[in-house]
């Protein structure tokens, strides 16, 4: 289910001490180099506040990369499970991080019940705009499913909770009435500007670093292209090298026509009639990269991260999904008119071609994406100094003070179904009175 495997992380804080510090237990269990880069954002910048952090990662930080003495990463493997236990456990104040949108569980945690398949859609469906009928029963259908799903997953998690911690553990839903704090790494725009309480907090671009000088060869590379340079790249968790043949031969074929220099984020160790055009690596210093002035399209997956740092950069994007909510982003690139989509699954080397020149020479494209950029970045601090702040918030007062009264409860209270079935059991049988009484009183007037 999307809580356990793919969305939510948690911070839990300590009511430890010393000076303005404080000992911070987080929990990340996403295993995605992608996703725990937005974390250590935040871990990172607390720890140059003075907190003591203690951090279960499945992507621990390379000690050539340099981390904080009072950063202590332990490396778990394995998906952890019931992390909101550990706020139990340490009586502690619980902040979920996510490193990308927010789920319809997950914002009825926090009381932000505005659930509507049409204008708040599930990020994992590949179509929300200009729905047929059927595709609109289909969407709430997939809804269903979720729900489904998670109620599923909190029976499995209640029973695993009871096995390692005894009978009289709380349950799922009883945790989460320590959650006092959501933190989303999505800006408002991208997230249908969904109406959420005070304690749910965007930080859309959390990751994102101030620019870098790019390595010398690069640098060189990219200022000695006379016609520009396409960027191409699937994210962490797309391997090109897996693709199928045919996919592959069309972006070679693309590429070889191409008039622009190609940089292409390669995982395999070679390809077959690499084009003179076109540079592969397995590793590019992407948000560096996209900053460049001669970068002009971004042919990318969709992943969010991908996206802020595109859109940071106002570089116009190809959007190819492949999985999660990819599809989802995508569609906001064509809706806010910042990019182009392509079906990986019928996409030909003509396809790629036409998308790539769209983006560059339309030059719409690049304006509206440099509008969204401006919109985005229009606020009274960043989303880092947001997020270290409402952290420290939450630390000095606890966050029960900014819970919505509608925080934690289901769908049947928040619609009130219990009223509802109540007053129509009252009038079915209160018309069911009348019409016994009607013909009551018919067959007595034929008796006379």
């Amino acid at each position: 289910m999307l809580r356990t495997k793919v969305l939510f992380f948690i911070c839990l804080y300590s009511a430890v001490s010393y000076v303005d510090s404080k000992r911070i237990l987080g929990i990340f269990s996403m295993p995605s180099l992608s996703h725990q880069v937005v974390f250590r954002a935040l871990t990172f910048q607390l720890a140059k506040r003075g907190h003591e952090l203690v951090v279960f990662t499945p992507n621990p930080v390379s000690p050539a990369d340099g981390i904080p003495n009072n950063i202590t990463e332990i490396d778990t493997e394995p998906i952890l499970s019931i992390p909101l236990i550990a706020g139990e456990i340490f009586n502690a104040p619980v902040i979920l991080l996510s490193s990308f949108y927010g789920s319809s569980d997950i914002f009825e945690i926090m009381g932000a019940l505005s659930w509507h398949p049409m204008y708040y859609p599930s990020f994992y469906r590949t179509k929300y705009k200009d729905l047929t009928l059927l595709e609109k029963i289909g969407a709430i259908y997939l809804e269903w499913r979720l729900i489904q799903a998670s109620l599923a997953t909190d029976e499995k998690q209640d029973e695993y909770l009871k096995a390692r911690f005894g009978p009289n553990v709380p349950s799922v839903r009883e945790l989460r009435n320590n959650v006092q704090m959501l933190f989303l790494n999505a800006h408002p725009i991208m997230g249908n500007n969904r109406p959420v309480p005070p304690s749910v907090v965007y930080l859309g671009g959390l990751h994102l670093k101030p620019p870098k000088p790019l390595p010398q060869y690069l640098q060189t590379h990219l200022d000695a292209s006379t016609r520009g340079v396409v960027y191409v790249s699937f994210g962490t968790n797309v391997r090109p090298s897996n693709m199928d043949q045919d996919l592959l031969d069309a972006f070679l074929q693309a590429f070889k026509s191409l008039p622009y220099e190609i940089l292409w984020k390669f995982d395999g160790d070679s390809l077959r009639s690499i084009p003179k055009n076109l540079l592969i690596q397995k590793w590019f210093p992407q948000r560096d990269l996209l900053l460049h002035r001669n970068i002009k399209a971004f042919v990318t997956q969709g992943g969010l991260q991908s996206s802020d740092e595109a859109i940071d950069a106002g570089v116009p994007l190809v959007g190819i999904p492949m999985l999660a909510d990819q599809w989802y982003n995508v569609n906001k690139f064509v809706e806010l008119g910042i990019g182009v989509r392509i079906n990986a699954l019928e996409m030909t080397a003509d396809d790629l071609i036409e998308a790539v020149e769209k983006v560059i020479n339309e030059t719409s494209y690049r304006k509206a994406v440099r509008r969204i950029r401006d919109i985005i970045n229009d606020q009274p601090e960043s989303p880092l100094e947001r997020a270290v702040w409402w952290t420290e918030h939450v630390l000095r007062h606890g966050g029960k003070h900014l819970r919505a009264p509608s925080a934690n409860i289901t769908w049947s209270e928040h619609l009130m179904l219990d009223v509802l079935l109540v007053v129509l059991g009252a009038f079915t049988a209160l018309g069911t009175l009348l019409v016994f009484t009607c013909f009551k009183i018919r067959n007595l007037l034929k008796l006379y």
